[in-house]
């Protein structure tokens, strides 16, 4: 009786397992199908992101030939039996103009500084992306574009309006931080992997501003 109980449990256990596999399966099939329908090019499936055994929500890391060293996020949900899926792909697409556009903005402003700015993993639910443009995203609050601006020149409230106008000219929404290091100070060597503890060091930051700023209006400016 014994072995018969046990061989019951691994069944049940392994018809689980398949089961929880043959769904994976399906979300992942359904994620790439909607990703290549909705962009009209190939990715491939990476791995999962979250998600747990029965879960109706996760999240996935794509691949795409046309961006190889990108890490494309998109998710899928089922509520109430209406699927809904989001991604992060105009981010990636449109990262290294937008950093183009941020460092002029920057660059208006102080003449040397360290600007970090990592692809945003924040997932959008755009209705038409064919007519999503680099303008449209740069100016979305969603996008949730996070900047890191270190520079050793003077900043204080004056400064940052100059900064916060110079943005806004440019038509960006960013929530942004930034940081003055005292002179002579190493900062070329402050990565998007170390930045925040860079910032964390007390004597390595003279004053600190994070701001948030949606269509030339400042949400938030908090000084450190």
């Amino acid at each position: 009786m014994k072995k018969i109980g046990t061989k019951c449990f691994l069944a049940a256990i392994l018809g689980m397992l398949a089961v929880n596999l043959g769904g994976c399966m399906s979300k992942n099939n359904k994620l790439i199908s909607y990703m290549e329908e909705r962009y009209g090019k190939t990715f491939t499936y990476i791995g999962e992101t979250n998600g747990t055994f029965g879960s109706k929500a996760f999240t996935a890391r794509l691949s795409c030939p046309d961006d190889p060293e990108a890490e494309i996020l998109a998710s899928w949900l089922e509520r109430d039996g209406t699927e809904y899926y989001a991604d992060n792909y105009m981010a990636v697409r449109y990262h290294e103009e937008t950093y183009e556009k941020l460092e002029e903005a920057v660059g208006r402003v102080f003449s040397e500084y360290r600007l970090i700015f990592a692809t945003p993993d924040v997932l959008l639910t755009i209705e038409d992306p064919g007519a999503y443009s680099l303008e449209d995203y740069m100016d979305d609050p969603l996008a949730c574009k996070t900047v890191y601006i270190i520079t050793q020149e003077e900043l204080d409230e004056e400064v940052f309006q100059a900064l916060a106008g110079s943005f806004t000219d440019s038509g960006i929404s960013v929530k942004g931080l930034a940081a003055q290091a005292p002179e002579g100070e190493e900062t070329a060597g402050i990565t998007e992997d170390n930045v925040d503890e860079f910032l964390a060091g007390k004597d390595r930051v003279c004053a600190q501003v994070n701001f948030r700023l949606e269509h030339g209006t400042l949400i938030s400016e908090n000084w450190r």
